[in-house]
């Protein structure tokens, strides 16, 4: 999927999420996902909270730099 790749590429470049450890649940996901936590880290303006939360949504489906069991 060409659309998927490069905007795990866009999510990447734009926010360093694939630079450290592994998420290790959802929780962790949607916290690296705030603009609190980008601002503190980048010390920049991070994008709004509206595609932060849909990155980190595309993050957890797609499972991007994501280590955690499934449950069904």
């Amino acid at each position: 999927m060409k659309w998927a790749i490069d905007l795990e590429t866009t999510i990447s470049n734009a926010t360093g999420f694939d630079a450290g450890d592994m998420f290790t649940s959802e929780e962790e996901v949607r916290y690296y996902f705030t603009t609190d936590n980008l601002t503190g880290m980048f010390a920049e303006d991070p994008p709004t909270q509206d595609t932060l939360d849909e990155w980190a949504d595309a993050v957890t489906e797609n499972r991007w730099h994501c280590n955690w069991e499934v449950t069904s």
